[in-house]
């Protein structure tokens, strides 16, 4: 076989996996390729996006050890040139459901919902709306399971200018979204409070090139500044994608920060105290998401998804491999 006849068959069954579906037992591994934020659900599954033989974006779900990935968007309802399967994917908090960021129909990125189990194999049911220029990303469900948060770059309301800005939407077909933060500066990765009552999410102010952690209110309001890069040596810091979540009985925000070199992660409390480093390796480490249980956080390493318990403790022996990247 040439060289060239190989890669074609390479390339033609790495499509096939991406586009027909599959489900893979313990002894079964499926490579993927993962960019950034998976999900962790309450029933102990998980869900990520990975990019396919086509070179799109397709979400997956397996269990917490990386067996059983089961494909979740198999394209029914994503047409091709501009459509993808769909990323950043969210579950609700009875883990029934996945909200997922999409392009469906010709289209803008809106927000989707579908089962946990079958995924959009039924229509799924579209958020926000798909006709207004921008892209809708990043989702996060308010913890009783009624509201979706999420970044977006569309106008709401006649206001917005293109920039990332968050808003909150009723976690429901067809619903309205609401703009609650607003600015000329990037807001990204939205995390709400354990109780819902406050907002942790990343600021890039316009034009800047560092990015800190931020904290508000559900409703926009009481704006403080939990990180300052600015502070810190050098003028490209990244303090990013924050987690908020319940450790041992205290609410710790986990994100990603190259303030020691690459970037690892980190986490703080919301009073801004405990500063610590979580991982330390030579790859980048990023978009951390805590295990509903809070006894782990997740995380992308090198495109693969990475476990380590949660609390700092300086070794990577404590560190688990779920996903083999491709």
């Amino acid at each position: 076989m040439t060289l060239y006849r190989g890669l074609v068959l390479v390339v033609a069954v790495c499509a096939m996996v991406v586009l027909m579906g599959c489900n893979s037992g313990d002894d079964n591994t499926l490579y993927q390729n993962i960019s950034d934020r998976a999900a962790w659900s309450i029933t102990n599954t998980l869900a990520f996006a990975s990019f396919g033989g086509d070179g799109r974006k397709y979400i997956y779900r397996c269990s917490s050890d990386g067996g059983g990935q089961y494909l979740l968007t198999t394209t029914a309802h994503a047409e091709l040139p501009r459509n993808d399967g769909g990323w950043h994917p969210c579950f609700s908090p009875d883990g029934r459901d996945i909200a997922y960021t999409a392009r469906r129909r010709g289209g803008s990125s809106s927000l989707y919902i579908m089962p946990t189990e079958e995924g959009d194999r039924t229509e799924p049911a579209r958020v926000t709306d798909h006709t207004v220029a921008g892209e809708d990303i990043q989702a996060t469900w308010s913890p009783d399971g009624t509201t979706l948060l999420f970044a977006t770059t569309k106008q709401v309301g006649g206001v917005g200018d293109g920039d990332y800005n968050l808003a909150t939407a009723p976690a429901a077909a067809g619903a309205d979204s609401t703009l609650i933060v607003a600015t000329n500066a990037d807001e990204q990765w939205p995390a709400y409070s354990p109780d819902g009552t406050r907002i942790a999410y990343q600021y890039r102010a316009a034009g800047a090139v560092r990015t800190d952690i931020r904290i508000c209110n559900a409703d926009g309001s009481g704006d403080v500044e939990l990180t300052t890069a600015a502070l810190l040596p050098g003028t490209s810091t990244r303090n990013e994608a924050p987690a908020w979540g319940t450790v041992g009985g205290e609410e710790w925000i986990y994100f990603h920060s190259n303030r020691s070199g690459d970037f690892d992660i980190w986490r703080i409390r919301p009073d801004g105290t405990g500063l610590a480093q979580v991982t330390d390796s030579p790859q980048s480490d990023g978009y951390p998401v805590m295990r509903p249980d809070g006894t782990e956080v997740m995380f992308t390493r090198d495109r693969e998804l990475w476990a380590k318990v949660t609390a700092p403790t300086g070794s990577q022996n404590d560190e688990r491999r779920i996903t083999r990247r491709y």
